[in-house]
């Protein structure tokens, strides 16, 4: 069995707002992998672009190879920990993408990564508030994890279903060191309690393991197969394209679960002793019952996967 990335084919969405020759887009946050997508993506729907992503040198040259992108990119560099300067570049921005990295490598530390943490929620908040003050934002489009649903311990019997509607359960994380999904629940439901209170239309992407050219085996480390009973993957193409839809969507609101393909128990037991034949399988992923997870959400909004479709195969 493995794992390939097959040609990339039908569009994500059938149908869609068209972007104004004066809308700008900002992208901020930290996700180089998935917010270099998600420019490329708005630039070929026609948007002038804001990005402060980190792009490496070869996404940048691909980004600024793009039809219009000398005159509709603009790379800027910004501090999400300073309100100020993010409010200065969402003058005249239409929407805004905020898309921090997911932060797997703190799980497990034995100390609460306090700073880490931190700072994720404050730049998301400066975010959030920095969007609400200024005028021309008409929508906030937030990436957060699946990491922010799936935890909690009552969850994990078998058949049952999880949506948008189930959260992570913050003391079960704590007390487990998964630092990375205590940073995206406390980030998120931060972001939601501001919003609300800001009146700023907000929508939150909460997408499985992101994989893509480059990032197939590199995104089924041991250490993500043997934490949970869920193992979902959404190719980075269509994550970029599901982002894209929630804002051009009116009707988009609160959260949306994003993946492609859900793995099964063999699947994974499976994928696990190829990928790591030298390593025991350890015995909880061996006696795991998989949930159920539901992305009806978002293929409702009109998603169809298949952007760059993941398949596992015999």
């Amino acid at each position: 069995m493995g794992l390939r990335k097959l040609n990339v084919g039908r569009p994500a969405f059938s149908h869609r707002a068209t972007a104004q020759e004066d809308d700008v887009i900002c992208v901020t946050g930290s996700w180089s992998f998935l917010g270099s997508w998600i420019v490329k993506l708005l630039l070929q729907h026609g948007y002038r672009v804001k990005s402060t992503i980190p792009h490496s040198q070869e996404d940048i040259r691909l980004l600024r190879s793009l039809p219009q992108a000398a005159m509709k990119l603009e790379l800027a560099d910004v501090d999400l920990l300073d309100y100020g300067s993010l409010s200065d570049l969402f003058v005249g921005c239409t929407g805004v993408f905020h898309v921090p990295a997911p932060n797997y490598d703190i799980n497990g530390t034995h100390d609460y990564p306090v700073e880490i943490i931190d700072n994720e929620v404050r730049g998301v908040l400066n975010v959030v508030e920095a969007c609400a003050n200024t005028s021309s934002v008409r929508k906030l489009v937030l990436t957060s994890c699946l990491s922010s649903v799936l935890w909690d311990r009552q969850y994990y019997s078998s058949g049952v279903v999880l949506d948008e509607r189930n959260w992570s359960d913050l003391d079960f994380c704590r007390k487990e060191k998964m630092w990375a999904a205590v940073s995206k629940t406390q980030a998120e439901r931060a972001a939601w309690a501001l919003a609300r209170d800001r009146g700023l239309d907000l929508v939150v992407m909460n997408p499985a393991v992101v994989a893509g050219p480059k990032h197939v085996r590199a995104c089924m480390s041991s250490s993500m197969l043997d934490q949970s009973g869920i193992f979902a993957l959404v190719h980075v193409d269509d994550l970029a394209a599901a982002h894209v839809l929630a804002f051009e969507a009116e009707q988009a609101a609160g959260r949306y679960i994003c993946f492609e393909k859900l793995l099964s128990k063999s699947d994974i037991l499976e994928a696990a002793r190829e990928m790591y034949p030298n390593h025991p399988i350890d015995k909880r992923l061996e006696s795991f019952n998989p949930c159920v997870l539901s992305n009806d959400k978002l293929k409702h909004l009109g998603m169809n996967f298949g952007q760059g479709i993941l398949e596992v195969e015999a």
